[in-house]
């Protein structure tokens, strides 16, 4: 068998290793870190003014806010609505108009870009009814306070730290980043999974070189581990970029 055929193992290792971890790495995913209350204790409302859900978030590079609205007696038209986010000087970092436009329970989303020094700051999520809305909007409301910083600014202008808005919190993460903070929430897990992902690539190793000598490939040890390491960045990133979550 010629020299070059004998290199192609390790060439094609090098590409699929470059090309999965090219994708894995690159590869942005929008993670819940909080997740709304199913059940709530009371409706408020209607609302005929803007109010305000505040928060500390718990985790860096947050990137939406998602709060549940209760729509009643609205046109078919719709019912315009008015989503900000303000940060802890107050600035806006994000304005949205959405139109709900059914009735019942629904969650209204709104996106920005991720904060990268998002944990341990206030946040403020405001809700306000837009000109031109008919009809009514109520906020299924929770009591007892789950996250640090909850307060809810009531249409007065009041402020009430027993009360809640159902409200979720998403992050956008890298792989690099979703595994620092898996080490930073569990370290003992964090390495037991960064262990087990090197076992497993070890162990491929070895059977793709077993495998290379029943074809009748010369498969030496670097190149049984690139071609280990690029099939396991490829899996991670699978697993990462495509399993769903709720």
């Amino acid at each position: 068998m010629s020299s070059i055929s004998t290199r192609l193992p390790a060439v094609a290792g090098v590409v699929v290793t470059l090309l999965a971890g090219v994708l894995f790495f690159g590869q942005d995913r929008m993670l819940p870190v909080i997740f709304p209350e199913e059940e709530h204790a009371f409706p408020y409302g209607p609302l005929a003014a803007g109010v305000g859900q505040s928060f500390v978030a718990p985790a860096p590079y947050l990137s939406r806010v998602t709060v549940t609205i209760d729509a009643s007696g609205i046109p078919t038209s719709g019912f315009p609505l008015n989503l900000r986010i303000r940060d802890d000087h107050g600035e806006v970092i994000a304005e949205f108009r959405r139109l709900v436009d059914r009735l019942g329970v629904s969650a209204q989303a709104i996106s920005f870009s991720p904060i990268a020094d998002s944990k341990g700051r206030l946040f403020e999520v405001e809700i306000q009814p837009a000109e031109g809305a008919e009809g009514d909007i109520y906020l299924p409301m929770r009591t007892g306070s789950g996250v640090a910083g909850e307060s809810f600014r009531e249409q007065e202008g009041r402020l009430n730290d027993e009360w809640s808005v159902n409200f979720r919190l998403d992050q956008t993460v890298r792989p690099l980043t979703f595994t620092r903070g898996i080490l930073a929430a569990d370290t003992l897990t964090g390495v037991g999974l960064l262990a087990t992902l090197a076992l497993l690539t070890v162990a491929l190793t070895s059977a793709l070189r077993s495998a290379g000598r029943v074809l009748g490939f010369r498969i030496g040890q670097v190149t049984g581990g690139l071609f280990a390491a690029g099939l396991m960045l490829a899996m991670g990133w699978a697993a990462y970029a495509l399993y769903p979550v709720a």
